[in-house]
C-alpha cells in the first residue's frame, strides 16, 4: 500500500510538472501569437502607407511629365515664332536694300 502511495505521489508530481510545462508553453504560445498578430497589423499598415506613398509618387511623376510636355510645346512654339521673326527680318532687310531674300542669303 505504501509503495503504491509513493508511486501515486511520484506520478502526481510528474503530472503536475508536466501540467506546469504545458501551461508555460500555452502562455508562451499566446504571447507569440499576440506578437505575431501585432506584427501582421504593423505590416498591413506599412503596406497601406507604402501604397499611398507610391500612388502620390506616381501622381507627382505624371504631373512632372505634363509639365515637361507643356514646356516642350512652349519651346517648339517659341522656336517657330523665332523662325518667323527671322524670316520677317530678312524680308524687311531685303526690302530696305531693294534685293530679294534669296539674293541676300547668297551674299551671306
Amino acid at each position: 500500500y505504501l509503495r503504491r502511495e509513493d508511486e501515486a505521489r511520484e506520478s502526481l508530481v510528474k503530472l503536475n510538472e508536466e501540467n506546469s510545462k504545458i501551461q508555460d508553453e500555452a502562455k508562451n504560445f499566446v504571447v507569440r501569437e499576440r506578437d505575431c498578430s501585432q506584427r501582421v497589423q504593423q505590416n498591413k499598415k506599412t503596406h497601406t502607407d507604402a501604397k499611398a506613398d507610391l500612388r502620390k509618387a506616381e501622381q507627382a511623376r505624371q504631373q512632372c511629365q505634363r509639365e515637361i510636355d507643356e514646356e516642350d510645346k512652349e519651346a517648339k512654339r517659341l522656336k517657330r515664332e523665332r523662325e518667323e521673326l527671322l524670316i520677317e527680318a530678312d524680308r524687311a532687310r531685303a526690302a530696305k536694300e531693294g534685293r530679294s531674300v534669296s539674293h541676300l542669303r547668297e551674299l551671306e
